[in-house]
């Protein structure tokens, strides 16, 4: 599991869905403490890393996503036009029915 999106719901959905020694990697920025489920991390022996971006790395990423993008676009449940923003805003803020929505641009 990925939380990319930084939204305590995400933690705590993935959390609920995870099996046994399962991983949880945290990428997006949490603005606020997010409380978790302790007894289900342990009786599930389940893992949780964080990881921390920093400013110098913005050049090698952004090289290794136009490079490998049929890579990242696995992880895009919906791509929609600007023209319709509003409503993959919503999208995407509707817990568990968008993963990463996209905008395109004409």
């Amino acid at each position: 599991y990925l939380d990319a999106a930084g939204a305590p719901a995400v933690v705590n959905t993935a959390l609920a869905a995870a099996k046994r020694h399962a991983t949880l990697g945290v990428v997006g920025v949490h603005k606020e403490q997010v409380p978790i489920d302790f007894v289900n991390i342990m009786s599930n022996e389940i893992t949780v890393t964080g990881s921390m971006g920093y400013p110098d790395e913005i050049f090698e990423v952004t090289k290794d996503l136009v490079e490998n993008w049929e890579k990242y676009a696995l992880i895009v449940s919906h791509t929609m036009p600007f023209d319709k923003v509003g409503d993959a805003l919503e999208l995407a803020a509707t817990p568990g029915v968008a993963d990463k929505v996209v905008i395109t641009f004409p």
